[in-house]
Formats: structure tokens, sequence, C-alpha cells
């Protein structure tokens, strides 16, 4: 089964960003745009779109368009809790695990973040109510 094209297309936008083509600041194309580029609908795009918007990549500015975030979310170290700043202690090791697990799961959300919500679709659906 093939990826469908909202995904395709928030990868691409995404590996573009990522890699430094697409620059903080600079305006992506319209939808229409993209749509013709990409031979699918504006309905597509916006979800692809929204994806992108979801990761921190992209922001919209009403009336003027969607950018390219200033500051895409970088983050690697886990965020400061209480009880992760005493390790010494039975909580303060399991704070820092849970802290430390939520660094990595944030990262994979970041670089994977559209596949990542087209498979948790994808379950969603499968778990649905059974006819």
């Amino acid at each position: 089964m093939s990826e469908p094209a909202f995904v395709r297309i928030a990868d691409d936008y995404a590996h573009r960003i990522r890699s430094g083509k697409l620059s903080p600041g600079v305006q992506l194309p319209s939808y229409k745009e993209i749509a013709e580029e990409n031979g699918v609908s504006e309905i597509v795009v916006r979800r692809a779109l929204d994806l992108l918007k979801s990761q921190g990549l992209v922001q919209s500015v009403r009336r003027r368009g969607v950018f390219v975030s200033e500051g895409p979310e970088r983050r690697t170290e886990p965020p400061a809790h209480a009880l992760a700043k005493e390790p010494d202690t039975a909580l303060g090791a399991v704070a820092l695990e849970i802290a430390n697990i939520q660094a990595r799961v944030a990262e994979i959300e970041r670089d994977h973040g559209a596949k990542l919500a087209e498979i948790l679709r994808i379950l969603r659906a499968a778990d649905g109510p059974k006819s």
C-alpha cells in the first residue's frame, strides 16, 4: 500500500525545510500551486500543511500564507522536571527516565510525524466499531 498523497507532500516539504533548501521565513507556494504541482486537491494540500504545522515546521499567517517557522522545535534534551533534578531518589530516577523517553518521542515525532499520524489514523480506524 503506497503512502497517501498528503503524507508524501508533507515529507517532501519537511525534507526541504530540514535540509535547509527552504530557510526560516520563506513563504511556501499557495495551496493551489502546491495542488497543481502534485496533481491533488487543495484539501490534500491542507492536510499536508496541517501535518507540517503540527511538527512546528511551518506556520500560517492569516491572509498572508504559510511560512517556514523561524525556530522549528529541535529540542533533544528532556524537559526540566522537579523530580528529575534528584536522580539519586527512586522517583527522581523514574522521572529522569520519563523525561528522556518524552524527549525521544518528540524527536521521533519531529522526524517522522507525518508517517506516524497516518499510522495512528489507520490503527484508530482498525480499532473502530465493528458492525
